[in-house]
């Protein structure tokens, strides 16, 4: 019986000490709204916070769209590419570097070669070809430029959100309050 009073104490010391601490956490969490709706307010007339949003918002609806734009880029070079890679004469003529300085054929095979270039439009082709191969990484280069600079620009912003955070206090309520959540956990 000594032993059932002993835990009953003791659960009620538990209980109460859980109690005190959600009273303390839910006071933290009155502040940090509070907090956190005065910085809203601080950074609705930040004049640098405001213009960096708006670049980062920009910057975020065009980085998606170039994203878009790679992958259909991607897609195509993907479905049409093959169509080139089957085709002999095609494959034939770009092998041997027709058109280029390292050409070097004379004779029959030349006016042979030439026959063959008008014949399937090799200098329409070979530009498509190459295009479709170099297009699809150029394009993703640039959007991953796109998306540094996009990354860089958010950490302006969300810099300037922690200054206005930090100066408010919201930054040692929102440390209390995680301090407070994990003692309750605990307890």
């Amino acid at each position: 019986q000594d032993q059932l009073h002993g835990a009953e104490e003791s659960a009620r010391q538990q209980d109460t000490a859980i109690k005190t601490v959600t009273t303390q956490l839910n006071a933290k969490v009155a502040e940090r709204e509070k907090l956190e709706t005065q910085v809203a307010e601080v950074l609705k007339s930040h004049a640098e916070f405001q213009e960096r949003s708006r670049l980062l918002l920009a910057a975020e609806e065009q980085l998606h769209r170039n994203e878009q734009r790679v992958a259909e880029i991607q897609k195509d070079a993907a479905e049409k590419l093959p169509y080139y890679d089957r085709s002999k004469l095609f494959r034939y003529l770009y092998d041997r570097k027709y058109g280029t300085s390292e050409y070097n054929a004379r004779g029959l095979v030349l006016e042979l070669d030439r026959w063959v270039a008008r014949l399937i439009r090799y200098g329409d082709a070979k530009g498509g070809y190459e295009f479709l191969k170099r297009t699809p990484e150029l394009v993703a280069a640039e959007v991953a430029r796109r998306k540094a600079t996009f990354n860089e620009l958010m950490k302006q912003v969300e810099a300037i959100q922690k200054a206005e955070a930090d100066r408010a206090g919201l930054t040692g309520v929102l440390h209390e309050g995680d301090l407070l959540g994990t003692q309750r956990d605990q307890l």
